[in-house]
C-alpha cells in the first residue's frame, strides 16, 4: 500500500505539472501558449531548425536516430536510422545542409536536406559535441570533448577536407562564429573550477589561437550570439545563470539567473527575448535582456536538453530528455514587447 500511495502521489503531482503547462503562461507582456506535443526517439538532445523554417532534426542521443519534423503540419516526416550518439545540429545558411556532430564513434555527419540521407562523413577526434557553420556557409568547426584539453576542428563544406584541429581548453563544448567569421565563442564545460579552463573561449579564426578566456560561470555549456553581433550569451549549468558578454572586448556585463541547470538557449531576432531550456529545473526561462531578469518561467513534467526558436519567431520548441517528446509554444507579445516585435 505505501509503494502505491507513493506511486499515486507522484502520479497526481505528474498530472498536475503537465496539465499546467497546457495552460497559457503569462507574464505582464508575454503570453506562451502550449501548442502542442511530438513524440520523438529516445533521449532527444537537441533540436535544430532550419534557417527557412520548413524543417527540424531531432537528435535522439538514446535513440541512435534523427528525427526529422515538418513544422508547418507539426508531425514527424521520419526518422533517420543513424547510429552512434547524435548530439548537435547546424545549417548552412541556404538551409542545404545540416551537420550533426555524433557522440560516438567520433564524426560528423553532413546530411542533405533535400533527400535527408547522409551525404558525407568527417572523421574527427572522439566526442565530438558541439557545432556551427560559419556565416558565409564555407566551414563548419565542432568540438570534441576532451580532457584536460579538447580539440576543435574547422572543416571545408565544400570539400569536407580538415583544414585544422586545435586544441583547447577542458571539455568544449557549443560554439557560435561572430558575424563577420573572424571569431569563434566556444564553451568550455570543464569540471568544477577556473583551473581547469572553466568558461568561454574567444578563439581568433584567422591564427586558431584561444585569444582570450572568459570565466562566465560554471560548467558553461551553450552560446549564442545577439542578432546586432555586439552581445554573446552563454548558459553556465553549475551557476544556473546565463553570462552576458560583449562580443569585442569579452568583458561581462553581468549574469541574469534562471532556473537550475540551463543548458540550451536561443534568441530572438530583435534580440529582446532569451529562452532557456533548464534540465534540472524542469522548466522553461524567458529572459528580457533589457530588463536583464528572468520575467517568465514555465514547470514542465520533463527535463528539458535542447531548444529553438522558429525564424518568424512565433514558436519556441523544446526536447524531453525523459519522456522523448518535442514541446511546442507559440509565442505571444503584448505590451511593451509587442512595440519590439520583429
Amino acid at each position: 500500500m505505501r509503494y502505491l500511495f507513493f506511486g499515486s502521489v507522484w502520479l497526481v503531482a505528474w498530472m498536475c505539472v503537465s496539465g499546467a503547462w497546457a495552460v497559457p503562461a503569462t507574464s505582464d507582456d508575454l503570453v506562451l501558449e502550449a501548442a502542442g506535443m511530438l513524440r520523438v526517439g529516445r533521449q532527444p538532445k537537441q533540436i535544430g531548425i532550419a534557417p527557412d523554417g520548413k524543417k527540424a532534426y531531432v537528435t535522439n542521443f538514446g535513440g541512435k536516430s534523427v528525427d526529422v519534423l515538418d513544422l508547418s503540419a507539426f508531425k514527424v516526416l521520419r526518422r533517420l536510422k543513424t547510429g552512434g550518439a547524435p548530439v548537435e545540429v547546424a545549417f548552412t545558411p541556404d538551409s542545404r545542409y545540416v551537420f550533426i556532430t555524433n557522440f560516438e564513434p567520433g564524426q560528423l555527419w553532413q546530411i542533405d536536406t533535400h533527400t535527408d540521407k547522409i551525404f558525407r562523413t568527417i572523421k574527427g577526434h572522439l566526442y565530438p559535441k558541439g557545432v556551427a557553420v560559419s556565416p558565409d556557409g564555407r566551414e563548419v568547426a565542432f568540438s570534441s570533448w576532451w580532457w584536460p584539453e579538447g580539440y576543435l576542428t574547422f572543416v571545408d563544406i565544400e570539400t569536407g577536407k580538415i583544414r585544422k584541429t586545435m586544441r583547447v581548453g577542458n571539455r568544449p563544448r557549443g560554439l557560435v562564429y561572430s558575424h563577420d567569421g573572424k571569431m569563434l565563442y566556444l564553451c568550455h564545460f570543464g569540471g568544477s573550477g577556473v583551473r581547469e579552463g572553466v568558461g568561454l573561449g574567444l578563439i581568433d579564426r584567422r591564427r586558431f589561437t584561444t585569444k582570450k578566456m572568459v570565466v562566465t560561470g560554471r560548467n558553461t555549456r551553450h552560446t549564442v550570439l545577439s542578432p546586432d553581433g555586439k552581445v554573446v550569451y552563454a548558459s553556465n549549468t553549475g551557476s544556473s545563470n546565463i553570462g552576458v558578454i560583449d562580443a569585442r572586448t569579452g568583458r561581462i556585463r553581468r549574469r541574469i539567473r534562471v532556473g537550475p541547470w540551463p543548458k540550451t538557449i536561443d534568441v530572438t531576432r530583435d534580440g529582446r527575448l532569451l529562452f532557456s531550456a533548464n534540465y534540472q529545473g524542469r522548466s522553461l526561462s524567458v529572459v528580457d535582456t533589457i530588463l536583464a531578469k528572468e520575467i517568465l518561467r514555465i514547470k514542465m513534467p520533463d527535463r528539458l536538453s535542447g531548444l529553438a526558436l522558429t525564424p518568424d519567431n512565433r514558436f519556441v520548441y523544446a526536447t524531453g530528455w525523459d519522456t522523448g517528446k518535442v514541446w511546442r509554444w507559440k509565442i505571444v507579445r503584448r505590451g511593451k514587447l509587442a512595440e519590439t516585435s520583429p
